[in-house]
């Protein structure tokens, strides 16, 4: 290691740049998978490629999900409508019962919301 520190960069390429600490241990011990220097054999985090592999997957369970979601709404959505629809119904009605009970003589007024 020390010899390779020592030496005026070689010619080698096109850079004359000297070698770093890392890149000469690299060099002298070489690398292994699973190894980290000053660590020992220790689990190395995934590349890169599996990380974005992961991120896709994920991606896709959450496209999957916003999917299901809008076709919930839009169920939930006819399902207002139909109960609007019936509640226009119902008030329909009501006017016309109470129409009746007020042509007949019976006087009859339902409190307002307000």
């Amino acid at each position: 290691m020390l010899q390779l520190r020592s030496q005026p960069p070689s010619d080698e390429g096109s850079s004359n740049v000297m070698l770093t600490d890392d890149e000469i241990a690299d060099k002298v011990l070489g690398i292994r998978s699973g190894y980290v220097r000053g660590l020992g054999n220790c689990e190395v985090a995934p590349s890169r490629r599996l990380r974005v592999g992961s991120n896709h997957q994920e991606v896709e369970q959450l496209r999957r999900r916003a999917v299901d979601a809008e076709s919930h709404l839009d169920e939930l959505r006819t399902t207002q409508a139909a109960q609007q629809r019936q509640i226009e119904q119902q008030q329909l009605t009501l006017e016309l019962v109470l129409a009746q009970m007020r042509n007949s003589g019976i006087n009859f007024n339902l409190p307002t919301n307000e």
